[in-house]
């Protein structure tokens, strides 16, 4: 509350009078001035915190695009686990988070850590700040991939040098990142498209998906498939 005397005989009281609104606004100017001193050290507070814990999620980020790129190699990296003995060769059973899970191509994906705040306050400078976590949450570059075993099925389709290389790499994660136990192998071609798949012939996994179907595991003909 606000509680005012003057004795208006007195030259004290013309004084206090003539000088009590300079007082009302140097009150102001000190609490708009206190009120704006609390918003700096909050702000201050909140980027020292926040860059704090930004510092504690880049190397999360990292591991993730590491883990990525690791669980879904690069098709160099799978062929040399076809052709060579290697110690990830049928690495994927049926109980291994990845079983049936191809990659296709890389791209752009956010992460899968959780990091979100909602912001109370429009400042510039906090929303700079705030603007890095949502840098640091977007993977660049990694693997994309298909969980087939959600999907249950999948279609390349495209122009025939693009998907030729797509269905390549996917048949040698089949073959080099799944037991032949686990995983059959069945192809239908037409006669054009024999020996782009000749070497398919070498997987054991063929005969594992002929002897699910009961026949070979190849099928060449126009009446089994187009290719």
């Amino acid at each position: 509350g606000f509680l005012f005397v003057a004795d208006s005989g007195g030259f004290g009281g013309i004084v206090f009078l003539l000088f009590s609104p300079l007082l009302l606004l140097a009150g102001a100017l000190e609490s708009g001035y206190s009120q704006r001193k609390d918003f700096e050290d909050a702000k201050a507070q909140f980027t020292a915190l926040f860059l704090t814990r930004l510092q504690q999620f880049i190397p999360h980020v990292a591991r993730e695009v590491e883990h990525r790129r690791y669980s879904y190699p690069d098709p160099e990296t799978v062929a040399v686990v076809v052709s060579e003995v290697n110690t990830r060769l049928w690495e994927r059973g049926p109980q291994h988070v990845e079983f049936l899970s191809f990659r296709f191509g890389r791209g752009t994906v956010p992460t899968s850590n959780v990091a979100e705040f909602e912001l109370e306050t429009a400042d510039e400078e906090v929303v700079a700040v705030a603007q890095r976590l949502d840098e640091a949450s977007i993977l660049h570059d990694v693997p994309i991939f298909i969980p087939l075993n959600d999907l249950g099925s999948m279609a390349v389709i495209g122009q025939t040098e693009r998907t030729d290389s797509c269905l390549q790499h996917l048949v040698m994660q089949i073959c080099g990142l799944h037991s032949p136990s686990e995983v059959g192998l069945v192809v239908c071609m037409a006669p054009s498209r024999q020996r782009f798949w000749e070497p398919v012939k070498w997987a054991p996994h063929l005969r594992t998906g002929g002897a699910i179907l009961g026949r070979h595991g190849a099928a060449i003909g126009e009446n089994d498939a187009d290719s």
